[in-house]
């Protein structure tokens, strides 16, 4: 029927099932509230992907480096929530970049919570860093511009969003001037 929303909630659903196949919303029909597609459910847990990229943090973290791990659906898959568990179960110790409070937020709200400006993020990164954060997990659109983070020399792009120029720039949040280590990007 050419319906722009539809096709356009399909496409968004066909990106995101491969990395969380299980609780994924119907794919409902903005005019006539009808279910169009049911996605299936499939067990919880680690997949190849998953595999991959916790072999990559860890042989990283062997070495000393740290690592950032960009995701492009926040609250459509668990990713900044599920690998930083399983890499904190390791010992290696995560962070995660958020754009707002989380529902189950408890305590004080990191300085950039809100804060328009990219110097909030980075202090609360530069900050993470200091505790001894090894592994960051963000969403791209989070620093996409004005910050230098020459700490993190491994980038593993965990999914890659439509926007290209957003996906660069990431890309070269790490490889800047001063930085002393070889950056390796991964997608």
């Amino acid at each position: 029927k050419r319906n722009k929303k539809l096709m356009s909630q399909a496409a968004l659903m066909l990106t995101v099932w491969p990395d969380q196949p299980y609780e994924q919303p119907p794919l409902i029909d903005p005019e006539t509230k009808h279910i169009k597609c049911v996605p299936p459910e499939y067990k919880l847990g680690i997949n190849g992907k998953d595999d991959k990229c916790l072999e990559i943090i860890r042989a990283n973290i062997a070495q000393g480096r740290k690592v950032m791990v960009y995701y492009a659906y926040p609250g459509r898959t668990d990713v900044d929530r599920r690998l930083p568990e399983l890499l904190n179960n390791e010992g290696i110790k995560t962070s995660v970049l958020l754009s707002k409070r989380p529902d189950n937020f408890q305590g004080r709200m990191p300085k950039w919570m809100g804060a328009p400006s990219a110097n909030g993020r980075e202090a609360w990164i530069n900050k993470q860093i200091e505790d001894g954060c090894q592994v960051l997990f963000v969403n791209p659109k989070l620093i996409q511009t004005g910050l230098d983070l020459i700490s993190f020399s491994t980038i593993i792009f965990y999914q890659v969003g439509y926007n290209l120029s957003d996906m660069r720039q990431a890309s070269r949040r790490s490889w800047r001037l001063g930085q002393t280590e070889n950056v390796e990007v991964y997608f």
